[in-house]
């Protein structure tokens, strides 16, 4: 029974022994591990930057060349070998109307134009003859006066039949209507079998590549901008921001309704952009006033749950997550509103961080 106590009492002084030893053993390895563990990663120093700040504005894109195709005869839509969207060069057929009258009347007037040459050809004659005459005393003034005003009647008539032709060719023109540049078919206002008529638009051409944009302004921003400025206009649905365009017409009345200015902006560069099409929603930004912010990567950022922070650098070098609040992003730059001082070093990448408190070696 005594050997069964000893026996006891030194397995409790074993196990009473474990217990103070293994965690400090563990306590030892672990702070061990986290002065040895450290991260090479690129730090960098919150610095105030000077950005501009834009005011928004809705517009429409429209082609700056568009021409409305009509026509300066009346008869009826033959054909039209467009469509709405197709590419047309220069010089193109776009549409046809019947020219079967006109045809008849070119072909009278080629008929009277070449009778009025005969006969002008032999008063012409007659006029050469009778001014020899005359001057030899071998014609009288009155003789010499009916011929010379018989041949200018004759040259009046080959001259009135020469502008008849002329002008039937000038309608022929009309009845096969042509491309006036490179282009886009935009609208199509007839079909065939309908009747053409002076006045009335057939179809819309716009030139390709080349775009503007309209926009309302309000009064209290329409002197805030003059013709020759620069801003900027996003196309979303192209998906296309950042572009240039010049101001190109200033309203100079508005609407007494709305007070609103219209505005037109020339975009500067569109080549390379695909898609893009009139009646297309444009945002332009015009610049407001410059303000300094710090400005951080979003690379930076650490995101937990709907908490945003980023891992700053203490003065030994450690990791410190810290929670910031952000305001609007820039390209890959975000503002921060606070949280975040000017001076201060912090990770430039986020994700090369797993915990706080571990060493950074700057890699720049």
């Amino acid at each position: 029974m005594r050997s069964l106590n000893n026996y006891s009492k030194v397995l409790l002084a074993a196990f009473t022994l474990a217990l103070f030893t293994l965690p400090a053993c563990s306590g030892d390895g672990e702070a061990v591990q986290q002065q040895s563990e450290e991260v090479e990663t690129e730090v960098s120093k919150a610095q105030k930057q000077e950005v501009l700040s834009h005011k928004s504005f809705n517009g429409s894109l429209k082609s700056e060349v568009r021409s409305e195709i009509g026509t300066k005869v009346m008869g009826e839509v033959e054909a039209i070998p467009v469509n709405i969207g197709d590419k047309v060069s220069k010089g193109t057929l776009i549409l046809k109307i019947k020219d079967d009258d006109l045809e008849a009347k070119k072909s009278q007037a080629k008929a009277g134009l070449e009778e009025a040459r005969i006969r002008l050809e032999a008063v012409e004659n007659d006029y050469n003859r009778f001014k020899t005459l005359y001057e030899q005393g071998s014609a009288t003034s009155k003789e010499w006066d009916d011929i010379r005003t018989q041949f200018q009647a004759t040259k009046a008539r080959v001259q009135g039949a020469e502008s008849q032709l002329e002008e039937i060719n000038d309608l022929l023109t009309y009845t096969q209507i042509k491309a006036p540049y490179d282009g886009v078919i935009a609208a199509k206002y007839v079909q065939v079998g309908d009747i053409a008529s002076p006045g009335r638009p057939l179809l819309a051409v716009e030139q390709s590549g080349r775009f503007k944009v309209a926009a309302t302004l309000p009064e209290s921003e329409i002197s805030s901008i003059k013709q020759g400025d620069t801003v900027q206009v996003n196309i979303p649905a192209v998906k296309a921001g950042g572009m240039q365009a010049l101001v190109t017409e200033v309203s100079a009345s508005g609407s007494p309704q709305s007070r609103q200015f219209q505005v037109e902006f020339r975009l500067i560069q569109t080549a390379g952009i695909e898609g893009l099409r009139s009646g297309m929603f444009a945002e332009v930004l015009i610049r407001d006033n410059s303000s300094a912010i710090i400005a951080i990567p979003l690379e930076a950022l650490v995101t937990r749950g709907q908490l945003t922070g980023v891992y700053t650098l203490s003065s030994q070098d450690e990791a410190l997550l810290r929670w910031i609040r952000i305001g609007s992003a820039t390209g890959n730059m975000v503002e921060v509103l606070s949280g975040l001082q000017e001076g201060e070093r912090y990770v430039a990448d986020g994700s090369a961080i797993a915990r706080d408190g571990i060493k950074v070696v700057s890699q720049n």
